[in-house]
């Protein structure tokens, strides 16, 4: 029986060792191989290295049976951890594959306001592949994932820029023009990755510049739109006179009225002065000379009242 035992722990050292070097020349992390293809080999080995574990407790049976000091195979520990750690590699670029994909092949229309999410997934995801081993992050996979974390993390600015509410019909036409072929940039059902892959992502400082002018823009248009509204809302108040309710205006309620449409004179002439206020010139000349009209009228009147009151 001990001679039979030690036949059977001679096989195994002998079909141990040669899994671990099958486990560096054609393991699932030893060359460029899909994801799949590699959860395949990892599969195989995993459940090498668990009929070896099974294996191996038997054999320490019987090496203590006979007074013998257990069998350690260190080589098994170590490939039995491998496995772990690679688990963690293969599913780490599989769900971030499937984050990608969720993202960039949806109509941009309906995932653009979740830009900031998935500029956060892939944050996670990267900090997770740093969280890896260092054995881990010396293989071809992880060069894998790294190359798509980077990938990504470079076309997030992209895409947040993009997903910019603050957009028009004017910029989108810009960005139109920045990109490759006849992709219409503004088609509803077109998706992020068309969006990256027209040549926008390749001119991304270009991008930022006009997301940056739709911001500007915007933030004019409200303040263009406040300065309307106040204007518009603003009342002439009269006072009684000569037994009448409303006889005269009221002189301190006009000043005051004169001076609101003054600074509003002077807000619309710095909206048309800004590098950002082409698209709302027309606009702008059109209220001032109606105010300027406003303050015109208010100043005769004035001046009537003042002679014949």
């Amino acid at each position: 029986l001990r001679s039979l035992l030690m036949g059977a722990l001679r096989a195994f050292t002998v079909e141990l060792r040669a899994l671990a070097s099958e486990w560096e020349t054609a393991g699932p992390l030893s060359s460029v191989i899909s994801n799949e293809d590699a959860r395949a080999r990892l599969g195989r080995f995993a459940a090498a290295a668990e009929n070896r574990a099974a294996q191996l407790l038997e054999l320490n049976v019987g090496e203590r049976l006979f007074g013998l000091e257990p069998t350690a195979a260190s080589e098994l520990s170590r490939i039995t951890r491998a496995c772990v750690v690679c688990e963690r590699l293969l599913t780490l670029e599989a769900e971030l594959a499937k984050a990608a994909t969720r993202h960039l092949d949806a109509p941009f229309s309906e995932v653009a306001e979740r830009t900031t999410v998935f500029d956060a997934s892939i944050t996670y995801f990267a900090s997770l592949a740093l969280s890896l081993p260092l054995e881990a992050r010396k293989t071809p996979a992880f060069v894998r994932l790294r190359a798509q974390l980077d990938s990504l993390g470079g076309a997030v600015p992209v895409l947040r820029d993009l997903a910019r509410p603050e957009l028009r019909e004017r910029h989108w036409t810009q960005l139109g023009n920045l990109s490759d072929g006849f992709v219409d940039v503004s088609a509803p059902g077109l998706t992020a990755r068309e969006l990256l892959n027209s040549g926008l992502r390749k001119r991304a400082l270009e991008v930022a510049a006009i997301a940056h002018t739709a911001v500007e823009e915007a933030a004019l248009e409200a303040r263009l739109a406040a300065v309307q509204a106040d204007a518009w809302g603003s009342a002439l108040e009269l006072a009684p006179y000569g037994g009448k309710q409303m006889g005269i205006i009221d002189l301190p309620a006009t000043a005051e009225l004169r001076a609101r449409v003054d600074d509003a004179l002077a807000d619309l002439d710095a909206i048309c002065a800004s590098r950002f206020g082409s698209p709302f010139e027309s606009r702008c000349a059109g209220l001032m000379r109606q105010l300027a009209a406003v303050a015109e009228v208010l100043d005769a009147w004035v001046r009537a009242q003042a002679v014949f009151v």
